[in-house]
């Protein structure tokens, strides 16, 4: 109501029209008029939109609070509800891997409790045992282990009649194949077979010859091999023990042909000479490694 009256105050009061008398002072007076109408105009204007103005301004405001305490709100509510959807996910992460892992007891009960009667029957078979003079897998036993379940088996016959040990004269040269135990007579033949065959590939030798000896279970032939025959190979020349006890438990035995003469081992003695066994003495010799000796290739089974 104030803007009101101060706006009727202020309006310009329009009538009929006033004759004024041309002269200076009439002049100077409209001019100064017209200036007051204008500032008048301009107070009105002010007094009419500063309010305006103002509660805008605080409208504005309110605005901003209002959108803040919405998202405060809504922030508040979505942590809740994280927390409790949390809480639940690991509820039911908990209880799934209860029942899983009581589900793999019960299953390995129920296995072990299937198993134990199999185990017991596998335990009750009988056990297959092996002793010197047994023919098995091409040959004869002439070494067993205290288990009597692994050993050592010899060719039934010489694989051949008298062989060098070399290669020829290119084989005269050092190979470190000095394994003198039970079990080096596989690693001695591998070493003198990769240093002996490099200049001359074609020559014969006695770990070679050993190395390349295959035969059925029966000792035939493996060129005459029917198709539903086994071929057993791996063969290789023994140590000087292995040939040491091949024979002299072989002596003993009536299966194949008992070894006689001198048998080259794969054991090394130096650049220039290899150990071998006479089956008649009981001292190992130390032969030039171009002597030609007799071969029994043996196998582990």
């Amino acid at each position: 109501m104030t803007q009101i009256k101060v706006f009727t105050l202020l309006l310009p009061k329009f009538g009929k029209k006033q004759g004024f008398k041309k002269n200076s002072n009439q002049i100077v007076s409209k001019k100064r008029n017209k200036r007051g109408s204008k500032l008048k105009h301009l107070a009105f204007f002010a007094l009419l939109y500063f309010p305006m103005f103002s509660a805008n301004a605080n409208s504005n405001f309110a605005s901003v609070q209002f959108v803040v305490d919405v998202a405060n709100a809504l922030r508040k509510e979505f942590n809740v509800g994280f927390q409790a959807m949390q809480t639940q996910v690991n509820n039911v992460f908990n209880q799934l891997s209860t029942n899983v892992s009581a589900q793999i007891t019960s299953i390995n009960q129920e296995l072990k409790r299937d198993l134990e009667p199999l185990k017991e029957q596998i335990n009750n078979l009988p056990i297959r045992s092996h002793h010197i003079g047994d023919r098995i897998e091409g040959g004869v036993v002439f070494f067993v282990d205290a288990s009597l379940q692994h050993g050592l088996v010899a060719s039934l016959d010489d694989v051949h009649e008298g062989i060098e040990w070399r290669n020829g004269e290119s084989g005269d040269r050092l190979i470190n194949a000095a394994g003198l135990g039970v079990g080096a007579g596989e690693t001695n033949t591998r070493l003198i077979i990769a240093q002996q065959t490099v200049d001359q590939q074609d020559g014969q030798y006695a770990a070679l010859l050993a190395a390349n000896y295959q035969v059925t279970a029966q000792g035939a032939s493996c060129s005459a091999l029917s198709n539903h025959e086994l071929c057993y190979g791996g063969w290789f020349l023994p140590s000087l023990q292995e040939l040491s006890l091949l024979l002299t438990n072989l002596k003993q035995t009536p299966v194949g042909h008992r070894p006689e003469g001198t048998y080259w081992s794969s054991t090394e003695g130096n650049f220039t000479q290899s150990w071998a066994l006479d089956s008649n003495q009981a001292e190992p010799l130390l032969l030039d490694k171009a002597v030609l000796g007799k071969i029994r290739a043996i196998r582990k089974f």
